[in-house]
């Protein structure tokens, strides 16, 4: 919904970060044991992130993680560490269905460039053309979309949507829904000036493969996607379905939508009341996640999330430097990617990633 710091941490990052935030029962943080292959054929930078990882969970109340790496030189390499579920000591694995969040707009955007590259749709067409009640939508293309440069409002930022997140957590959304939030606020900037990570894009994207393919985009994903890759437990859940299959590790928010809605940080004077256990958070396992639709709600077992995100995240991935020359489809898209977003600076999702990336020793 936003970007995660503190508060929550119930989603994937890119190297396959899994698990949930907040303090186990009596304050006593979950032990984090890892298991990984055996210490004969573990990298060199594992050994280092086996000691900085369950520091990082203490520090920030978090009960369980699961990493995965794929490293060709360095070598792979897993890791499952706390548990899965606060106040019990439940095993956590790379094996465990997660909710991968925004890891699902790689596909949503894989499926925009198979269109284009079958000719069903230009990267400049303007999404007026497959939707005609977006607000100025004669002036954002494809593209912008899906680079984050529509100007459009996310709906996730509206106070009302995330009151109705907080009182009734089961709502079905559907994407003309989420739009109506969308187009009620005006535009954050004119089309294409300025980069702004926005889950509307993405539902609109969702919007035009069902128009262009004739199917759902559940479908879509499932024949042009899952199918193809052998992906056979990978899902886009249909969004009357508010469950996750087993296993899997509980999800926990501290705080309300509401309360979050600009940052998932837990503020400075709750911090020491999450991290000793006084502060209970709420467990958001089966929240509906048709809010997020084709911009936040595949889920997939954490092991098979690093083939997953192999496929296209033209604009974001730390891998895309590696991607831009292999295909002209990706060539055309990052010609008009101006900026390569990294992760945020703050949080533990990130410091995670910066912990793992530098320890690759790339």
């Amino acid at each position: 919904m936003k970007t995660t710091v503190m508060a929550m941490f119930a989603a994937v990052a890119l190297l396959a970060v899994s698990g949930c935030t907040a303090p186990t029962t009596g304050g006593s943080t979950p032990s984090a044991s890892a298991s990984s292959e055996p210490n004969s054929s573990k990298p060199t930078y594992a050994k280092i992130l086996q000691m900085e990882i369950p520091e990082l969970l203490k520090a920030n109340a978090i009960p369980g993680a699961v990493i995965l790496i794929k490293a060709p030189k360095q070598g792979d390499w897993s890791g499952a560490f706390g548990t899965a579920e606060i106040g019990k000591q439940v095993p956590i694995s790379v094996s465990d269905y997660i909710r991968i969040g925004s890891h699902t707009k790689p596909m949503t955007a894989t499926v925009i460039l198979q269109l284009f590259q079958e000719g069903k749709l230009k990267l400049d067409d303007p999404i007026s053309k497959f939707r005609p009640d977006v607000p100025n939508g004669e002036n954002i293309t494809i593209a912008q979309l899906a680079n984050m440069r529509s100007g459009l409002f996310s709906y996730t930022f509206d106070a009302g949507f995330n009151a109705t997140m907080d009182n009734d957590p089961h709502k079905v959304w559907t994407p003309e829904e989420l739009l109506a939030v969308a187009f009620s606020h005006p535009a954050e900037a004119p089309p294409g000036q300025k980069y702004d990570y926005n889950n509307t894009n993405f539902v609109l994207l969702g919007l035009v493969i069902e128009k262009v393919t004739g199917m759902s985009a559940a479908e879509a994903f499932q024949k042009r996607i899952f199918e193809p890759l052998g992906l056979t437990h990978t899902s886009l859940p249909a969004n009357t379905d508010s469950t996750i299959p087993t296993p899997h590790a509980q999800g926990y928010q501290f705080g309300t939508n509401v309360q979050t809605i600009d940052s998932y940080a837990v503020p400075s004077a709750q911090l020491p009341a999450a991290l000793d256990g006084s502060l209970k958070p709420r467990n958001q396992t089966d929240t509906n996640p048709s809010w997020a639709w084709t911009a936040s709600s595949q889920v997939t077992p954490a092991s098979r999330t690093v083939l997953a995100m192999g496929l296209a995240w033209p604009s974001w991935s730390l891998e895309c430097s590696d991607m831009r020359g292999k295909s002209p489809v990706m060539q055309r898209l990052w010609a008009t990617t101006p900026t390569t977003v990294t992760p945020s600076s703050s949080g533990p999702i990130s410091r995670l990633l910066r912990t793992v990336v530098k320890t690759r020793q790339w």
